[in-house]
């Protein structure tokens, strides 16, 4: 079945992503993260007090070859819309430190993301 989904896609860098997604340690207290290997992308649900994160993160065709990934928040998520703009800020510096040398940077972005909340 994988072979089949690497064959499909013809370029084998979703494996890259699919084996990134497989070595996550996302064992993190109030933090689901629902990863879509074939759509390069992935949930990050929080809670946090009353608060409720909901962030969706993208992996460009490139990643991690120097291509950061985007992190858009949707709902219902409820921090305030500043505390949004910081934390987007931060994931993107993490992220882009993290692909500028090819590495993985979804558990070090979830692990920021939860040190922020």
């Amino acid at each position: 079945q994988d072979g089949a989904l690497i064959s499909a896609v013809g370029s084998g860098v979703p494996q890259t992503l699919q084996q990134e997604f497989s070595l996550v340690n996302l064992q993190i207290r109030n933090v689901n993260v629902e990863m879509d290997a074939v759509n390069r992308s992935c949930m990050v649900s929080a809670n946090c007090g009353s608060h409720q994160v909901h962030l969706v993160v993208k992996f460009p065709a490139q990643y991690p070859n120097n291509a950061a990934p985007s992190f858009l928040f949707v709902p219902p998520t409820t921090i305030p819309s500043a505390m949004m703009t910081k934390i987007q800020k931060i994931l993107t510096d993490t992220s882009l430190q993290k692909v500028k040398r090819n590495q993985n940077c979804l558990e070090p972005c979830v692990r920021q993301l939860v040190s922020c909340l």
